[in-house]
């Protein structure tokens, strides 16, 4: 069993100690016992380790402990006659042990060294998506025709999550907007007596701008944050890895359904959320400006056409598949367990909204 030899050679205030045999776990807590009481009291601890035979991380860990205290070098904790064996240890930790007041060793990056290396990093990024991409496009599009189809039981539970779980919310905002961009107009509209053309304003509003991308937004929150975390989990488990292992490509099991998914959801949440900010342009129609269902429905008719919905359909594909896209190129690339799961997860989000509001712009100018 091991054993540790602790000698206090002088006392405070400038305490001196040697240590001899082995400094590992098992006993880290009686050299910590003798030197809590030094540590407190002394100006400068000298550690005499040339009799130390063994250390592990725990011993480590106890020495990082002294520098921490009192600090390093002249006046705080020094090493003496340091083993080779024990060196190469302290060594793997960066300390700079020998005499320098700081207890970690900082090499000094210029300016243009940073800049390249956030360089470097971010078009690794855009490349690892822009590979991400073509993958998602081959599973999708190619590989069915090779009689590789996606998963009907994994289709179908994406389906009902992204699709069903997502309606009750935008529905509701989509009822709210609707109603406030109705409010905010009525005023306006009464001054000219213009108020059936609150028909025209919101419905045009509704169906071609404010639906697709309320329900985008409300999506990548819900649904974009879930694959991200969901798929960063499974790659902190190992689980994608065991994928990969079994002969299945991570991308087309995790991504392609969620695809397919989206693709039939997405357009679905975009026109209701259009209908019912509608609906709530209605209801201030009536009761602020006097209009009647009648009036309100056929002016709605003749503002909106089979192009603007169209418009809404293939815009809210769009931001669907930004959704998909961006959850499984941050969940493929987690690293460190929780903390790094929380970090995509944000990421991830705020990514695909700053994605989908840059589309949303692009389809403006057609």
């Amino acid at each position: 069993m091991s054993r540790i030899v602790f000698q206090v050679v002088s006392g405070p205030p400038s305490a001196r100690v040697h240590l001899s045999g082995a400094l590992t776990r098992e006993t880290v807590a009686a050299a910590f016992a003798g030197l809590k009481p030094l540590l407190k009291a002394s100006g400068s601890l000298e550690l005499d380790l040339s009799g130390l035979e063994e250390i592990d991380s725990a011993g480590v860990a106890l020495i990082g402990h002294c520098f921490r205290e009192i600090g390093v070098g002249a006046g705080g904790c020094s090493l003496l006659a340091v083993p080779p064996d024990v060196a190469r240890n302290l060594d793997l930790t960066g300390w700079d042990y020998r005499g320098s007041t700081d207890l970690l060793v900082r090499s000094r990056v210029s300016v243009a060294e940073a800049v390249g290396a956030d360089a470097h990093g971010f078009f690794r990024q855009v490349s690892y998506f822009m590979f991400l991409i073509s993958e998602i496009l081959h599973h999708s599009l190619v590989a069915p025709f090779r009689g590789r189809l996606p998963r009907g039981g994994l289709f179908v539970e994406h389906l009902s999550r992204i699709g069903a779980g997502s309606a009750p919310i935008v529905i509701l905002v989509s009822v709210l907007v609707g109603l406030t961009t109705a409010l905010q107009a009525a005023y306006q509209l009464r001054q000219f007596g213009a108020n059936i053309y609150i028909a025209d304003l919101v419905s045009i509003s509704m169906m071609r701008e404010l639906g697709p991308l309320m329900a985008a937004i409300l999506v990548a929150g819900r649904c974009g944050a879930a694959i991200t975390a969901e798929i960063g989990t499974m790659k902190v488990n190992e689980e994608v890895d065991a994928l990969t292992l079994l002969g299945i490509n991570p991308v087309e099991y995790l991504g392609v359904p969620r695809l397919y998914a989206v693709t039939i959801t997405q357009p679905l949440l975009g026109v209701a959320a259009a209908v019912v900010g509608i609906a709530g342009g209605f209801v201030i129609a009536l009761t602020v400006l006097g209009l009647n269902l009648t009036s309100y429905y056929n002016q709605t008719l003749t503002a909106v056409f089979t192009a603007d919905l169209v418009f809404n359909l293939y815009k809210s594909a769009t931001f669907g598949w930004i959704i998909v896209t961006v959850g499984l190129f941050y969940g493929l690339q987690v690293e460190g367990g929780a903390k790094g799961v929380g970090r995509a997860t944000t990421n991830s989000v705020v990514t695909s909204i700053f994605l989908i509001i840059v589309a949303d712009c692009a389809f403006s100018f057609i």
